[in-house]
């Protein structure tokens, strides 16, 4: 029976601010020449908040760097054997002591972080003491590197490998003694800890095979699955470096089964269970196929079940399998609904159909507990632990929007959200405030700060010692918010630099008179950004849109769609759901010909009644207009069909590059974009550099904005 639990994710409407300057405010001055104010930045693609931030005054400015009092939790990892939390947001980086409750900074940037920025993935290793991430070196590519977490020290892995702002190309083995990770379409293995030695084996010697890092997964009793083609090997932890050095000879591993269809690592999946005895694997996001793996060589694996997901209610943005005791798999889907455009996830028992344990909607993708008995994630403003053996949900965590979390221990959850940062203990449901994310307001009395926060009516004390923030009642204490002391005023006035919406000066008002900006950034004028427009063409295959509305809604970017009469036809749903997004829809027209093509004699009336007849077929299936903007097939155009155009009341687009893949346009386009660029992307395109390609326009300069702002 199906469960609708009550997750009712706030709605909001499509907003398009692609960049919000920095603002200052909250800003008073103690008699101790200290100054306390809040730093408000929206950034694409990361929740706005604000930062409560104390620096001390001097005669002619501020006097060493500023202190950060909040730490908002844009990404959570446990290190150490547990015993760190990490936090990581686009000030630095800090480590909180579970048993020293304490927080410290490990790394904070000099100046205040005002350009564009998007935090990289990081992978941390089970055992939390090493962590992998890739430090891109130019668009789309980057460095492998291995950080140890217990001395910093770090040792590049692997040259020119994959970059994106989703996830590392690599996997650690359950018991941290392996990194397995992809560079050029191979897969290669290395040990942590002799990685940091000044000798180490070649990388030629420690290859698995070909493919890509999801064609391998580590099972509990220290194995590697593999999937190479049909065939799908088990290769002992203890048996790498053996095979690696004798490959030709001992082959690639031992074979436990052959699927009856070929995986493609490019657009499969696959997951198993703890002992590797069973796989599930989804192909191209909509077939799930469901397997026992072979007890003779060469056997094929014995089919569990064969599960359709093009029935369901919306585009498939990805899957993830999670197992039960009784070895019986769960499968989560993410998918953006036709209706509406908006991300929902739905759970499911793989039984003799699919059958739907619940639903949720905007939810940020669940993580199993370390024994993988439970598994949290978010709706709204809660945090739920669901139980996968009793598949009921043990318990919730209510409050405020939830950012990050990460477990603890398998009884405890650690829950990043807008506000706070809470330490939640699971068996007996009760939560502890760490620390504060941002805070609503803020004040001095006499050397001691409290403040509120937006999600509750209490007020918080900030400890100077340990640099966490305790709940002092629901009352305030002593209120003094004050611009001046004996010896400064503080005020906010207006910024040179265009990035900051305003600035805080400080004015002596003893002695020689002197007045100084807080931060000298905001009074260095800058260049005015590059604005670029993204348009997406929907012409006859629709395999990229969700990847592309979902990044479109994550970083609020406008974006106009050219819809073909031949998308129109053959995706009726997508086609809604574009509208449903909430995105300027303008036609492609109605059919995929070269209108310049010297076979066909194309007038004026042809156009027209090509534009017309694909208005009629939009509305038919949207109930709504075309905007009276438009391209031609492949943007071939001549000056006839740019006058019929005209004539049927159309302004045309143009855009160079429409046949550049999403990696050539960032190769090839992003460094060297102009102001006034048009940026041509199919739909049908493999679209998993989406988001590399808004950060990587955001990251160079760009700001951008809707293909409107040029032709107006």
């Amino acid at each position: 029976m199906k469960k609708t639990l009550a997750l009712v994710a706030v709605f909001v409407a499509a907003t398009f601010s692609v960049f919000a300057q920095v603002s200052f405010s909250n800003v008073s001055v103690n008699e101790n020449d200290d100054v306390l104010f809040a730093v408000t930045q929206s950034v694409p693609g990361t929740a706005d908040y604000s930062s409560l931030l104390k620096m001390h005054l001097g005669k002619k400015g501020a006097e060493g760097n500023y202190e950060l009092l909040t730490c908002f939790p844009e990404k959570l990892e446990m290190i150490k054997n547990g015993g760190v939390l990490q936090i990581r947001n686009r000030y630095g980086s800090a480590w909180y002591s579970v048993a020293e409750r304490k927080l410290s900074w490990v790394t904070t940037s000099a100046e205040l972080p005002v350009e564009y920025s998007r935090l990289s993935p990081q992978n941390v290793s089970p055992d939390g003491m090493y962590s992998c991430f890739v430090r891109q070196s130019k668009n789309g590519m980057g460095q492998l590197v291995l950080l140890s977490l217990q001395t910093q020290e770090q040792v590049i892995v692997a040259e020119s490998v994959d970059f994106n702002f989703e996830s590392v190309s690599a996997s650690w083995s359950k018991d941290s003694a392996f990194l397995l990770y992809e560079k050029n379409g191979e897969l290669f293995f290395i040990n942590p800890s002799s990685a940091f030695s000044k000798v180490q084996l070649s990388e030629s010697f420690r290859k698995i095979g070909s493919g890509k890092i999801s064609s391998a997964k580590w099972t509990e009793e220290k194995s590697l699955l593999y999937i190479d083609g049909d065939i799908v090997y088990r290769i002992l932890q203890n048996e790498l470096y053996t095979r690696g050095l004798y490959a030709s000879l001992a082959g690639v591993g031992k074979i436990v089964g052959r699927l009856p269809h070929s995986f493609d690592p490019a657009k499969d999946s696959f997951w198993t269970n703890y002992d590797g005895t069973q796989i599930v694997v989804v192909s191209q996001n909509n077939l799930v196929s469901y397997y026992s793996l072979a007890s003779q060589n060469y056997d094929f694996v014995k089919s569990n079940g064969l599960y359709s997901l093009t029935g369901e209610r919306g585009a498939i943005l990805g899957c993830e399998i999670f197992w039960n005791s009784k070895k019986e798999p769960l499968l989560w889907v993410d998918m953006l609904l036709y209706e509406d455009g908006k991300r929902s996830s739905r759970l499911y028992a793989l039984d003799s159909s699919l059958k739907v344990l619940f639903d949720v909607k905007d939810s940020v993708s669940p993580v199993a507990s370390p024994d993988g008995s439970m598994l949290a994630f978010t709706a709204g403003e809660s945090i739920y632990v669901f139980d996968i053996n009793t598949a009921s949900v043990a318990g919730r965590l209510k409050g405020e929007p939830v950012v990050s979390f990460a477990w603890g221990s398998s009884s405890t959850l650690y829950v990043g959200g807008m506000a706070t940062v809470r330490s939640w203990n699971i068996r007996n449901n009760t939560s502890s405030v760490l620390f504060l994310s941002s805070v609503k307001s803020a004040w001095w009395s006499g050397s001691l700060i409290y403040a509120s926060e937006s999600y509750d009516e209490g007020y918080f004390s900030y400890s100077s010692l340990s640099r966490t923030w305790v709940k002092v009642g629901d009352k305030a204490p002593l209120v003094k918010l004050s611009d001046k002391n004996s010896r400064y005023r503080v005020f906010v006035g207006a910024a040179q630099n265009r990035q900051f919406e305003n600035a805080v000066f400080v004015r002596s008002l003893s002695g020689s008179v002197v007045t100084y900006p807080l931060f000298v950034q905001t009074d260095v004028p800058v260049q005015e950004k590059k604005r670029v427009a993204l348009v997406f063409d929907a012409v006859d295959r629709s395999d990229g849109l969700p990847l592309v509305l979902s990044a479109l809604s994550e970083f609020k970017v406008p974006a106009t769609f050219f819809i073909n009469g031949e998308f129109i036809r053959r995706y009726p749903s997508e086609t809604n759901q574009i509208v449903a997004s909430g995105y300027e829809c303008a036609s492609g027209f109605f059919s995929t010909m070269d209108l310049t093509d010297s076979v066909f004699v194309i007038d004026e009336d042809f156009v027209q009644r090509g534009l017309a007849r694909n208005e009629d077929e939009f509305y038919a299936t949207t109930q709504r207009e075309l905007a009276l903007l438009w391209h031609s097939p492949f943007y071939r155009i001549n000056s006839s069909i740019l006058s019929a155009g005209e004539g049927a009341g159309y302004r045309y687009v143009d855009a160079l590059g429409s046949e550049l893949s999403l990696p050539e346009i960032i190769e090839k386009v992003v460094p060297f974009a102009y102001d006034g660029m048009v940026i041509p992307i199919n739909v049908g395109w493999d679209t998993q550099k989406i988001t590399l390609l808004i950060s990587s326009l955001l990251d160079s300069g760009c700001t951008i904005v809707d293909v409107r702002d040029f032709l107006d």
